[in-house]
């Protein structure tokens, strides 16, 4: 019997190889998987059609942002990610902010040619994406849309000054903390990007991204109700956890009686 026992084992060795083997080549897809990417962007206030800005001048902001996503597959084409990232949001004024603090003398100036306050926002959010991939061999186009919830967790300003002398100056007053007119916001963000394999498990991903913020901010002083646009690009890395495997279709045989 012990014989007949190993001769068994023996035997089906090569079946459960070859059976091994075949599950590899089967055709698969990521079922559930992890993201990580770091994207910057060009950022801008947009302000309604009747909105009185008066005097007040700013330039092109810029973000950064930090996210990590769990994806889980809906079939082999689409799938739903959720994750929690870090922004952060900096415009710049060159005119109509209040208060400011300098004093020229300190530095050896005696008058100010103009001043530029830096208004910076930091938030965490929570991205959930509903992405869509079209397979070419080790490449995937995709292409995503999504909602993105803001939880705003610091506002900061700081005011730099040209003097007369050409030395850029400062004063601590004007670098503080400043109270946000509200604590959340809603933004939507679309990605159109490329995917590709580098081993089994590990891809690489770069896409162009837009993000336009749903809810009405106040990012500078005496300027309300503004929206924040954004157009950027972000790049990563996705490691798949879990294969899911596809089935095989039956060939249909027509018996003749």
């Amino acid at each position: 019997m012990k014989n007949l026992g190993f001769i068994l084992v023996f035997i089906s060795i090569p079946f459960l190889l070859f059976s091994q083997r075949n599950k590899a080549n089967k055709p698969s897809y990521p079922s559930k998987f992890i993201n990580f990417d770091f994207g910057l962007g060009q950022s801008e206030l947009v302000f309604y059609k009747f909105q009185e800005i008066g005097s007040s001048k700013w330039e092109k902001g810029s973000i950064a942002t930090y996210n990590m996503q769990y994806g889980i597959a809906l079939d082999k084409k689409f799938a739903l990610l959720i994750g929690i990232g870090f922004k952060k949001f900096k415009m710049t004024q060159t005119d109509g902010f209040g208060f400011w603090s300098c004093e020229p003398e300190y530095y050896g100036a005696k008058s100010i040619i103009n001043s530029t306050r830096y208004v910076n926002l930091k938030s965490i959010v929570i991205p959930i994406n509903l992405e869509y991939n079209y397979k070419i061999k080790n490449f995937s186009i995709f292409s995503s849309v999504g909602l993105v919830t803001e939880a705003i967790l610091t506002k900061h300003q700081n005011i730099d000054f040209l003097l007369d002398n050409g030395i850029i100056g400062t004063h601590s007053f004007n670098d503080i903390s400043i109270e946000h007119n509200r604590k959340y916001n809603l933004g939507l963000i679309v990605e159109l990007g490329l995917k590709q394999n580098i081993s089994d498990r590990f891809v690489l991903k770069i896409a162009p991204f837009y993000n336009y913020i749903l809810g009405n901010d106040e990012i500078l002083e005496k300027i309300q109700n503004t929206k924040i646009k954004t157009l950027g690009i972000s790049t990563g890395a996705e490691y798949i956890i879990q294969f899911k495997y596809l089935k095989e279709k039956r060939k249909r045989t027509l018996a003749f009686l």
